[in-house]
């Protein structure tokens, strides 16, 4: 799916606080993890992980438990409008979780589905 099709289904807003300075506070608006299973009529709890990929090659896997009861946003626009480019296509907001995973500049999602 492209970040055009992405900016085409309902938006939720998130932010995510780290435990440091340097990881200070991200800000973004696209659509929930399960908005955008539901597009293929599944749901987080379909998932056994989800792996998120990033344009260096960085990558961020969420495993089932991980999923359940989190609120996964792909963002595709910041607090007060588009992603710096260097965060671009997407950026990975996930309130609660630990910075290592708010990951950006996201070019590949990877799913694995419980049998």
């Amino acid at each position: 799916m492209t970040p055009r099709a992405l900016a085409e289904l309902e938006s939720a807003s998130a932010s995510a606080s780290g435990g440091s300075a340097k990881a200070g506070t991200v800000k973004g608006s696209g659509p929930s993890l399960e908005t955008f299973l539901a597009e293929y009529g599944k749901s987080p709890g379909d998932l056994e992980l989800a792996r998120f990929i990033a344009s260096d090659g960085y990558r961020v896997t969420l495993h089932e438990k991980t999923l359940m009861g989190v609120d996964v946003v792909l963002a595709i626009a910041g607090a007060s409008g588009p992603l710096p480019a260097s965060e671009r296509p997407m950026r990975l907001i996930i309130p609660g979780a630990d910075s290592s995973q708010w990951i950006y500049a996201v070019e590949r999602i990877e799913f694995e589905f419980k049998d």
